[in-house]
């Protein structure tokens, strides 16, 4: 039996209390009346010690209920037996997991591996012995399923093989995932074997270790997790650029154990290196010095780990919408519908605008009838895809939209308009009306037209109705053909057909359609490891921060392995240049090394293997797999309850007793 209390013990020296108490002879405390004293001589009863112990049995009681209550204040439990029970001489399926996340680069995963290999040497020659690693995901080695086919003098040769061959990586770790899926994969071929997960990891607290809180964890699984220590005096600090451009920031933070504040800051491009004073457990932004732009890395010094010193920063990339317009007329034509869309497509902070003739336009705006060639060209871009808006300037004009929609060159008739016409019924569900559904932006009252025209119900049918007007007829519909849509307004934004030009409400409008494009999705200014990142067309390969290339399948992001400065070579149609440059960073998370406490891994309800903790020298918390028997075992609660029972006999035997002592004769 083993005490994880054991100075309670020293209690037991009470025991002699008892023994002195009921060496002493007591005097009889009951009175009875008696009919007359008068004539005989008072003497008080003879009391005197005796060595000889009164009321045994009492003693006994007395004694056993406080021994019993000691020994349950020092938490007994019971080590070799529960050794026995898990050794128990079987096979067991030992499942390796050693982390390889950033903050494990260097000394921390040297550690690591030197701790697998001896743990390998030490277990059973009849245990399985499967091999993974770990950061976001698992990365199986050596799979229990194949450890199983691995014959029996080979499966430590072979362990510490898959173990030799472990690189360091640039990803943050996610235990949770990773812990989880071996757990899975193990006990899919365990066959009744008990599964013990080794993890050798830092035990940082940005893990992320939360995540396996309370987690359902099946039974014959235990996990043993052997902490690679920090040194002595440890200190870390990391840097993360924020953003590029003309005004580049970065973050500070400096983990909450470190021993050191103060750092220095490099932004390189001539500048002088920036002192910095960040007490640990806090973070600081810095801004870069004057003159200082563009993209490049900020690297900090003055700490121990440097996997976390170097962060690179680029300027986000702003692509070009690329605007068609077919019409007759010019952009100085203030009567015309090229001179407002013009002035309403400005460029925004998400993208560019150009407006001209482009062969594979993001947005194609049409007016007024259209040649057979221009009919051509637009059904080409909706095959692809792309987006068009078609004005109908006149109701002869709209047989363009029936040769669109295959229906029928004529049919369209001028609307019967009184003073003007309003917007009554409007979609807010559809992407084109949807930026304008807050009842803060949804009033188009005040949007009068002179002009529209009617469409035939059969061309009606084709489509869907985005608004109408207020006697009913469509204002704006939409037809899907191809993988396109063509938009067509019944009237157009000419000052003599309406009032739509001149709203606040005609330059979101235009620009909610084009920014349906998916060309124009803004590429941001950083990654981190693993965060895919969207690629313009036209890119065939990235160039690594070490010159390495690595081709890109079209149509498919590409997903960061390192940290750094990333060149994308474009030579696809949308380019305004010949590369573009974005930058990866490691997660911030791991920057804080600050190791998690034996107590904080205990909380997280893993079931922990009390006696492989124990066998190992290095494991986390020894004493932590100590505390785990004995609250399994609950040993102490059990003597508890022993002790409450034999004081409550005491007690009884003890009433019963005094009720049948000799009475001490009073006069009356």
């Amino acid at each position: 039996m083993a005490f994880l209390a054991p100075w309670f013990l020293a209690g037991l020296a009470a025991l002699a209390l008892p023994v002195l108490l009921h060496l002493r002879k007591n005097r009889p405390k009951k009175k009875v009346v008696f009919s007359s004293l008068m004539f005989l001589d008072a003497t008080p009863p003879v009391t005197r010690r005796s060595s000889k112990l009164q009321d045994i049995l009492l003693l006994l009681l007395r004694c056993l209920g406080l021994a019993l209550l000691v020994i349950a204040f020092s938490r007994p439990f019971f080590r070799q037996k529960e050794k026995a029970a898990a050794s128990g001489g079987d096979t067991v399926m030992n499942f390796l997991l050693i982390d390889t996340s950033a903050s494990m680069r260097g000394q921390p995963l040297d550690g690591a591996l030197a701790q697998a290999e001896k743990l390998i040497d030490s277990l059973p020659e009849d245990d399985w012995i499967a091999v993974a690693a770990y950061a976001e995901k698992l990365q199986p080695l050596l799979a229990p399923a194949a450890s199983k086919d691995v014959v029996r003098g080979d499966r430590k040769s072979h362990a510490r093989a898959m173990v030799d061959g472990i690189k360091p990586g640039w990803h943050a770790a996610k235990p949770e995932a990773a812990w989880t899926a071996a757990v899975a994969m193990a006990g899919e071929v365990a066959e009744g074997v008990p599964v013990r997960i080794h993890v050798f990891s830092d035990f940082k607290k940005g893990g992320a270790h939360e995540g396996l809180r309370g987690g359902d964890w099946p039974e014959g699984v235990s996990f043993v997790l052997h902490r690679i220590e920090q040194p002595e005096g440890w200190t870390n600090a990391g840097v993360q650029a924020l953003a590029g451009g003309d005004h580049p920031r970065a973050r500070i933070t400096n983990a909450e154990g470190s021993a050191k504040s103060d750092f220095l800051l490099d932004w390189g491009q001539g500048s002088a290196p920036q002192p910095v004073s960040v007490p640990p457990g806090e973070s600081a932004v810095m801004d870069a010095p004057e003159g200082v732009a563009g993209q490049g890395v900020v690297k900090l010094s003055g700490d121990g780990p440097a996997f976390d010193n170097e962060s690179a920063w680029a300027p986000p990339v702003r692509p070009t919408a690329r605007i068609r317009y077919i019409g007759a007329d010019a952009a100085t034509d203030s009567a015309g519908s090229l001179f407002f869309l013009t002035r309403a497509m400005q460029p925004t902070a998400t993208y560019n605008v150009e407006i001209g003739d482009t062969a594979t336009p993001d947005l194609t705006v049409a007016s007024g009838p259209l040649g057979d060639a221009q009919i051509a060209s637009i059904r080409t871009v909706l095959e692809a895809g792309g987006n068009v808006l078609l004005t109908l300037a006149d109701a002869a004009g709209s047989s363009s939209l029936g040769r669109l929609i295959d229906g029928g060159v004529s049919g369209a008739d001028e609307a019967a308009v009184g003073n003007f016409a309003l917007l009554g019924e409007i979609d807010f569900g559809s992407s084109v009306f949807e930026p304008f559904a807050d009842p803060r932006y949804s009033d188009f009252s005040g949007i009068r037209f002179w002009k529209h025209r009617v469409l035939p119900e059969s061309w009606i049918a084709k489509g869907a109705v985005l608004a109408r007007f207020d006697s009913g007829e469509p204002a704006w519909l939409r037809y899907e053909i191809g993988k396109g849509a063509l938009h067509v307004l019944t009237t157009t934004w000419r000052p003599v057909d309406s009032q739509l030009a001149l709203s606040t409400k005609f330059p979101p409008l235009l620009h909610a359609l084009l920014s349906q494009s998916p060309a124009l999705a803004v590429r941001a200014a950083r990654y981190t490891v693993s965060q895919p990142v969207p690629l313009p067309e036209g890119v065939a390969e990235v160039v690594l921060p070490d010159g390495t290339k690595v081709p890109v399948e079209a149509g498919k992001a590409f997903i960061p392995t390192v940290p750094g400065l990333h060149v994308a070579a474009i030579t696809g149609r949308r380019s305004s240049s010949s590369f573009e440059t974005f930058a990866v960073q490691i997660d911030p998370a791991e920057t804080e090394l600050t190791p998690m406490s034996d107590a904080d891994l205990k909380s997280l309800g893993l079931p922990l293997d009390a006696t492989a903790a124990s066998a190992g020298a290095s494991t986390a918390g020894t004493g932590v797999s100590d505390a785990e028997q004995e609250s399994r075992q609950r040993v102490g609660w059990w003597l508890l309850i022993a002790a409450a029972a034999a004081f409550l006999i005491e007690t009884l035997l003890a009433a019963r007793r005094s009720s049948g002592q000799t009475p001490t004769p009073v006069s009356a």
